[in-house]
């Protein structure tokens, strides 16, 4: 009988997977299973959006990477065509306003090349600037080259302010106080009043210019005999008057008819 049940114990414990203890105790509570996830239709929908945020942080997108770099490379190229093509109109605006004030002589238009002039010179330094901030040189600058950048902004500032000075000097300034005009322009009017009838006019003693505004006032004083009449002495001074307004830098003229050169010009005007 004890056999019989021996037996029994051992068919029992070869069927029985669970291993035994030498003492008889089961060791199912020493070696654990691992836990099982649940799926993600038992997980609750704000704990899932959460778990996908994390994974979107912490697991990075090659593809947007991709993007963002393809993006960045297209943005540069179309900097790079714009820049060249407001390089290339400016230096066009430059030639036809240099041309229109060689022409026109308009100090309106000198100004606007000067302003041109000073945007063609900014853009050339800007983009040279440009790119030598981007060659970096590690040995010669450790901190980079950025610095160039506000350094040619603070140059192309201060030309800029010059040449805004000048020309305020120039246009604004002279041209308004009453400035006499170049000695070319005077042996101009003086050349003009010899060959205006040297058979009646028997002397030049004044020529005067002085700028009013963009163009000239004009004063002359010539010699005719003392015997000629009245008439024919105003007829001579308007013809040549009408001569010098025919120049295109006059604005008026004064002619001023006289037969004796004894006194001074100036002592037949007050003195300011």
């Amino acid at each position: 009988m004890n056999d019989l049940r021996s037996d029994q114990i051992q068919v029992l414990s070869d069927n029985d997977p669970t291993p035994t203890s030498p003492t008889g105790a089961s060791n199912q509570f020493q070696h654990p299973r691992p836990p099982i996830s649940p799926p993600k239709e038992l997980i609750p929908m704000n704990k899932l959006d959460f778990i996908t945020s994390l994974e979107a942080v912490l697991v990075p997108n090659t593809n947007e990477g991709n993007a963002a770099t393809s993006d960045l490379k297209r943005q540069d190229r179309v900097i790079a065509i714009l820049t060249t093509a407001a390089l290339i109109t400016n230096i066009v605006l430059v030639i036809i306003k240099i041309a229109g004030a060689v022409v026109s002589k308009s100090l309106s238009i000198i100004s606007s090349v000067v302003d041109s002039v000073l945007d063609l010179l900014s853009s050339i330094i800007l983009l040279w600037t440009a790119g030598k901030v981007k060659k970096r040189n590690l040995y010669k600058y450790p901190t980079g080259r950025a610095r160039l950048e506000p350094t040619a902004i603070l140059i192309v500032s201060v030309i800029m302010c010059a040449t805004s000075a000048q020309v305020i000097l120039e246009t604004q300034v002279r041209h308004l106080t009453g400035i006499t005009a170049e000695p070319l322009f005077l042996q101009r009017i003086t050349h003009l009043v010899y060959n205006f009838r040297p058979d009646i006019v028997t002397k030049i003693d004044t020529v005067r210019a002085f700028h009013c505004g963009t163009k000239f006032f004009v004063e002359v004083d010539i010699g005719l005999p003392g015997s000629m009449p009245l008439a024919i002495a105003h007829e001579i001074g308007q013809q040549l008057q009408e001569q010098i307004e025919k120049l295109d830098d006059v604005e008026r003229a004064f002619v001023h008819l006289d037969f004796e050169f004894t006194h001074l010009p100036y002592s037949e005007h007050k003195i300011v």
